[in-house]
């Protein structure tokens, strides 16, 4: 099913801990904190959470320059 799916939305290499991995990377983004995303995604460790996270770096930047004005 996760294949059909794949192709049809044009994404190459679809499984399933790609959609954790996105739905992780979107929470964080849009502000969750990253004991919220562990608990979603079912970690005791937060540590194997953040291999699931993409940080971009623009994003990074930003926050920076917003905690530490």
């Amino acid at each position: 099913m996760l294949e059909q799916i794949g192709i049809r939305a044009k994404v190459d290499n679809v499984h399933p801990h790609r959609f954790r991995r996105t739905l992780a990377t979107n929470l964080i983004s849009r502000g969750m904190s990253i004991q919220e995303v562990a608990a979603i995604l079912g970690h005791d460790n937060i540590n194997t959470t953040m291999t699931y996270v993409y940080l971009d770096q623009s994003a990074v930047k930003n926050s920076y320059h917003k905690y530490s004005a």
